[in-house]
């Protein structure tokens, strides 16, 4: 998905929305970490979905690329995401189960990195996140926000080499 860059209206009524957990939201911190990777877990497979493993998060984590909301001394949501020369690459954002409702805690985090981004002249010119294309009303939800498929479509194609045929047999011997 191709997410749209707010203009200080969308970003003034994301600030509403989002007022109860504006100031809950911080980057991750290294203690975060395995909490992190079993959230990731719960929602994603580890496989196909190219879950990081726990050393790889503690690096995001350090280079400030997971933010979080608390609630109850758990991680309530998340957002694990990479910027590069401009472009901010969504990976995962979560909202675990008992919190999800539209309550505006992906709001919180999203306005708390643009905050911060803002005040380190970091000039985001480009948006992406992923959705499960199968997953229609996500995906639908997505155009609310001024996202929009860009026509990428990615594909995991595992090899498993308990299951092969006589022509696989015959190639590896």
């Amino acid at each position: 998905m191709r997410l749209g860059i707010p203009d200080d209206k969308i970003i003034s009524a994301m600030r509403l929305l989002a007022d109860n957990y504006r100031d809950m939201a911080s980057f991750a911190d290294d203690k975060d970490a395995e909490e992190i990777l079993s959230i990731i877990c719960e929602e994603f497979d580890i496989v196909g979905d190219n879950i990081p493993d726990i050393d790889e998060i503690r690096e995001n984590i350090r280079k400030k690329n997971v933010t979080i909301i608390r609630i109850d001394n758990k991680i309530a949501t998340l957002h694990y995401f990479h910027v590069e020369n401009g472009i901010a690459h969504g990976y995962f954002d979560i909202t675990r189960k008992e919190f999800r409702g539209g309550n505006g805690l992906i709001f919180a985090l999203n306005l708390f990195e643009h905050d911060y981004f803002k005040s380190c002249n970091i000039k985001i010119s480009r948006s992406y996140g992923w959705r499960d294309a199968t997953k229609t009303r996500l995906v639908k939800s997505s155009s609310k926000t001024s996202s929009f498929p860009d026509g990428i479509v990615i594909y995991n194609m595992l090899w498993k080499p308990n299951h092969y045929n006589k022509n696989t047999e015959e190639m590896y011997s």
